[in-house]
């Protein structure tokens, strides 16, 4: 039992540890194309490719690893868990969360001013309409 707990640590640790770092590198991957480059918008879309891409690249080394050194190779539930966590990490750091979800979530205490719930849609709306130059009548 004793020896199963040990294999069950080294197995549970080396992809969280495989995981964090591939989830730094897309984090930043992230922030520069979507907030700093405004190129593209990798979490947009339903499937974040940027996980996609990196699993492909760790499945051709596991594949590699397979070959010359299987004891180093990762099995698929290791697979998985840098995967999720990869995911995870990009829906954290992506678009909808941190430039959209935190700002609406904090709009309610810069409206609370505002005595009825009409007031404050007119004001959102006319507040849109003066972002996306939209001529309000």
């Amino acid at each position: 039992m004793i020896a199963d707990n040990k294999y069950m640590k080294e197995r549970i640790l080396r992809p969280i540890i495989i995981g964090t770092i591939l989830s730094i590198a897309n984090c930043y991957w992230i922030v520069m194309s979507e907030a700093m480059w405004f190129t593209v918008h990798i979490t947009v879309i339903s499937i974040f490719f940027n996980a996609v891409f990196a699993m492909f690249i760790i499945l051709l080394f596991n594949q590699l690893a397979r070959k010359y050194m299987p004891k180093a190779s990762l099995s698929n539930s290791e697979l998985l868990i840098i995967y999720v966590m990869m995911n995870m990490a990009s829906a954290m750091a992506g678009h909808g969360l941190m430039q959209l979800l935190i700002p609406i979530m904090v709009m309610h205490f810069g409206m609370q001013h505002l005595k009825t719930t009409g007031q404050a849609f007119f004001i959102v709306i006319f507040q849109l309409g003066l972002q996306c130059k939209i001529d309000l009548p």
